[in-house]
């Protein structure tokens, strides 16, 4: 599981990382984090139960589930402590991956940002960095640890279900390497990115809302936006997927080699 928690709460005011921002859940707090670990939990629970050896007197644990935890440089510290308060939830394989500060911050008429008088303001590419991550941080700790799937989402999504059996059983049943959900976009005005298809080359991606052309976002066909496949940045992916970027996988008649 990958968990993308590197950005911080401006939009909600909330000086901390965004995964230690407090939700009411029946009448008790409860963080971003702690919503989706608990369903983790769970998951890790009925895995055991099902598959798990239960014939010893210390039960042998079925589950492998390992957590990449994306954190920002600026976090770091009391994202660790929180989880060592919580004693990482009771899972063992968390690793927590820094996601550095590359880029200069600018403002509105494009002048450098400062953080003090002789320190340059960096910020992360966000979500752009997950493939950097991905490939030369996540990729051989899977491999030496025997993992095959990934599930990756933001923290924030708290609709979620991490780990998903039905979404990756699909993917395993299908023979696929990457798998997105999507969520149908209903109102025209709704800031969201869309999967759109190139026209050249008829190749699926993702468009963020403030490049998406103006005039094509009330577009309808049959009652219903005709752009409505919205990015909700959850996603399935398997470690041929990213051999394949690396250049250790490729495709041969719709095989996998």
């Amino acid at each position: 599981m990958v968990i993308l928690s590197g950005g911080d709460a401006s939009r909600l005011e909330y000086p901390y990382p965004k995964g230690l921002f407090n939700m009411p859940l029946e009448n008790r707090p409860s963080t971003l984090f702690s919503m989706i670990f608990e369903r983790l939990q769970s998951l890790e629970n009925l895995a055991n139960k099902i598959f798990g050896k239960t014939d010893q007197k210390t039960p042998e644990k079925y589950s492998k589930m390992s957590i990449y935890v994306l954190v920002s440089k600026k976090f770091q510290t009391i994202t660790k402590n929180y989880f060592e308060q919580n004693y990482n939830f009771g899972f063992t394989n968390i690793f927590f991956i820094d996601c550095e500060s590359k880029i200069c911050s600018f403002d509105k008429e494009g002048q450098i940002l400062l953080k003090d008088s002789s320190t340059v303001l960096k910020t992360s590419f966000g979500n752009g960095d997950l493939m950097d991550v991905l490939l030369n941080e996540i990729y051989e700790n899977m491999e030496q640890r025997g993992l095959e799937y990934l599930h990756i989402s933001g923290i924030d999504n708290l609709l979620n279900r991490p780990l998903d059996p039905l979404f990756m059983g699909l993917m395993q049943q299908e023979n696929l390497m990457l798998v997105h959900k999507i969520v149908e976009k209903e109102v025209a005005s709704e800031n969201v990115g869309l999967f759109v298809r190139e026209r050249e080359t008829g190749a699926t991606q993702v468009m963020e809302y403030t490049y998406f052309p103006a005039h094509l976002k009330e577009k309808t066909v049959d009652n219903k936006l005709k752009y409505r496949n919205a990015n909700m940045l959850n996603l399935c992916a398997n470690i041929r997927f990213l051999e394949y970027f690396r250049g250790r996988c490729r495709v041969i008649n719709g095989e996998y080699v």
